[in-house]
């Protein structure tokens, strides 16, 4: 099975859902929904000219729009390349300028984002942007290309420098981490507050998900950080089974979440702990 068969067949489970938490808010789409959605996200792009090839940005949170985006950028044969909002509206120009440099170094051709994104950053970034509203057409058929992804480096020790993937290596990726599950990977269901413009999130969660066709809850990482309760939370409503974090994840999870919490958590079905980045630490 090929990348795009292996989305395509997502695309076929009525029976299973990606699932955007916010708060007490939650957006549950089938993943025959979301993929339907990507393909008039496809054919919009297409009307505004992209090509296969092409390298698109995509800013935005964790939200369906931003997911819908992603995936109708690779259904339209494009490259899809993840960043993130800006943390802090009082540091615009660093930001815009970090940007910038971004778009500059994988040579995007288009960007995408909310109408407030573009609306602010339209005027200082040298490329075309649209909004997600704007991303809306007839839904498009399927096309191929070999890159599937610009993943920017995480910046730690130097400046962040774009890596190109290609669409059957991180199939082969993601089959290697999925054939190491227990039982069946599709009876699997992920909970997941990292980034999408990170490959642990992105990759990692994301299209793995996809490719298991498993049930997915998306939490926001600002609401982990301000809340990391929230976390264990959506692990023991959904009763998920695998979930992905740092490690500072877990200790931040010891340090706030008191003991009087602990009898509304209930983790018994958390059977995969996927835990990267760092070394993992004894308590």
């Amino acid at each position: 099975m090929k990348f795009l068969e292996a989305l395509l067949g997502a695309g076929e489970r009525e029976d299973r859902y990606v699932e955007f938490q916010s708060g007490p808010e939650l957006t549950r789409l089938s993943m025959a929904e979301l993929i339907q959605a990507a393909r008039g996200r496809a054919g919009g792009l297409l009307e505004c000219g992209v090509e296969p090839g092409q390298v698109v940005a995509v800013a935005g949170t964790t939200h369906r729009d931003t997911v819908e985006a992603i995936l109708g950028v690779w259904l339209a044969g494009a490259v899809p390349t993840v960043l993130p909002l800006p943390a802090r509206m009082g540091r615009m120009e660093e930001y815009s300028r970090s940007t910038q440099a971004k778009l500059s170094a994988c040579r995007a051709s288009l960007l995408l984002s909310d109408e407030a994104f573009v609306e602010s950053q339209q005027p200082v970034l040298s490329l075309p942007c649209r909004s997600f509203s704007q991303l809306k057409g007839e839904a498009a058929a399927a096309r191929s290309t070999e890159l599937g992804l610009i993943q920017f480096s995480s910046g730690t020790t130097r400046e962040p420098s774009p890596v190109a993937l290609e669409r059957e290596a991180m199939l082969a990726n993601v089959r290697a981490m999925l054939a190491r599950f227990p039982g069946d990977p599709s009876l699997h269901s992920c909970v997941s507050w990292l980034p999408l413009y990170h490959d642990m999130g992105f990759i990692g969660c994301l299209l793995s998900a996809l490719v298991a066709q498993g049930n997915l809850t998306l939490l926001r990482p600002e609401e982990f950080v301000a809340r990391p309760i929230a976390w264990l939370e959506a692990l023991t409503r959904t009763r998920a089974t695998t979930s992905p974090a740092p490690n500072f994840a877990l200790a931040l999870c010891c340090e706030r979440v008191r003991e009087k919490q602990l009898g509304k958590l209930d983790l018994s079905n958390w059977s995969v702990a996927l835990i990267g980045a760092e070394p993992v630490q004894r308590p």
